[in-house]
């Protein structure tokens, strides 16, 4: 995800989203959703829309 690949940086964002394997933090989720987002990865603008925080 550091290395800027969208599939992993959106993959985070859920983890981040649901709580699977970290700490449940809606922020570090959104961040992770931004960062797929801005590289055209549809999920994560999907993921976003959803939450509020386009």
């Amino acid at each position: 995800a550091e290395q800027g690949y969208a599939e992993a940086q959106f993959n985070l964002g859920v983890m981040y989203n649901m709580g699977q394997g970290v700490a449940k933090n809606h922020q570090e989720a959104v961040k992770w959703f931004r960062k797929a987002a801005e590289q055209g990865f549809a999920k994560a603008q999907k993921a976003l829309r959803e939450l509020g925080a386009e």
